[in-house]
């Protein structure tokens, strides 16, 4: 019983960590993904109302 448990326990430490980088890198680039539409956005509003 006690090396499945911790088998069980090493595979979901594993996943946890992978599953904390994802969602980090995730994260990271949805900032970096809505900083990239927020620069191209003002840019375009900047050149209409120059026109």
């Amino acid at each position: 019983m006690r090396p499945v448990f911790i088998r069980l326990f090493l595979q979901f430490d594993c996943f946890y960590n992978t599953a904390g980088f994802i969602i980090r890198r995730v994260l990271s680039f949805d900032g970096f993904y809505r900083q990239g539409v927020h620069a191209l956005f003002n840019q375009h509003l900047g050149e209409g109302n120059q026109r």
